[in-house]
């Protein structure tokens, strides 16, 4: 975690126009190529850490890759992410959740107090958060990066890894939910998604016609659900 803060002395002003000198904590950026096979690189920002369940869950929601044993080998260094895939793989068939579980509202709402106490963002407020609940309300991973996709990938890359079972798994996440990012949960089988943001249109309908949960507006004990409110209990 450290490496992703550096600390700087700034002034700290109030609206009377009193400044003091005070040491501030700020989020680093890290500038990344990432390589798949004999493609062309493509840049990227995230914030280091989980830089290999990046890579996991962005070729998954991409479909560069079906499961982890598509990937031949992942080298990470310091300014780049390089993978060789499997190429024969077929494209694997989307395919609705199927759940009979159910949660209640408080579980949804405990959630997403656990990711607005994640590490990076009560440091320097500079992150989105994505998290992984079970259905049961254990939790499983909470990934922080300066950018809501990357987080979510890093989220997505820890089911891949571990190879867990994603019908029984909730999304958390800081960000707004418009269709791409509901169509990663999509991709993912992830029956549901909440967010202490909002959802567009094409994210709801996204949502609707995949069979998923969607969830906006996590907040103060209340929340909006948008689609499927039969797994809210």
């Amino acid at each position: 975690m450290e490496k992703s803060i550096v600390k700087k002395k700034i002034l700290r002003f109030n609206i009377y126009g009193e400044g003091i000198e005070v040491e501030d904590l700020i989020l680093s950026e890290k500038h990344m190529s990432f390589i798949v096979g004999c493609s062309v690189a493509t840049n990227i920002t995230m914030t280091p850490g989980n830089e290999e369940l990046w890579a996991l869950g962005n070729l998954f929601t991409n479909h560069v890759i079906n499961n982890i044993e598509d990937v031949i080998s992942m080298k990470i260094d310091e300014s780049s992410i390089s993978v060789k895939i499997e190429c024969r793989q077929k494209k694997q068939q989307i395919r609705p959740p199927k759940t009979d579980w159910t949660v209640p509202p408080s579980l949804i709402d405990e959630g997403i107090k656990w990711i607005s106490e994640a590490p990076l963002y009560r440091k320097t407020g500079c992150t989105h958060v994505a998290a992984l609940l079970s259905h049961e309300g254990k939790r499983l991973f909470l990934a922080e990066d300066i950018k809501r996709h990357n987080a979510v990938d890093k989220a997505i890359g820890w089911l891949i890894k571990h190879k867990y079972n994603s019908e029984n798994s909730i999304l958390l996440t800081s960000g707004r939910l418009p269709e791409d990012m509901v169509l990663k949960g999509v991709y993912s089988k992830i029956p549901l998604i909440a967010s202490v943001s909002a959802a567009t249109e094409q994210g709801v309908l996204a949502a609707e016609a995949a069979n998923i949960t969607l969830i906006g507006f996590v907040r103060n004990g209340r929340m909006n659900v948008y689609t499927h409110s039969e797994r809210i209990v």
